[in-house]
């Protein structure tokens, strides 16, 4: 798995390792496909936090890496965005 220079930068804001994440992919939280965008979303749990990893669904090159919460992933579901 890669990462752009954007998911990167993400992981410094958020002092979390490449490692880490590779790591917490393992288990994920949950995985969807974005139908708006045509990504792959995986939903981790790193410490006592959430994060969604946008993934190019061809390269499978992690584009950027987001805090999220339970509210927001159940939004997008019942709004159809993620399936």
């Amino acid at each position: 798995m890669t990462f752009s220079q954007h998911s990167l930068d993400k992981l410094e804001i958020y002092g979390i390792s490449r490692e880490v994440i590779v790591e917490s992919l393992g288990l994920p939280l949950y995985e969807f496909q974005d139908v708006v965008e045509g990504s792959r979303i995986k939903v981790v749990q790193v410490e006592q936090a959430m994060f969604v990893l946008v993934v190019n669904a061809i390269s499978e090159n992690v584009i950027t890496i987001y805090r999220t919460d339970v509210r927001t992933v159940s939004n997008r579901r019942e709004a159809n965005r993620w399936v």
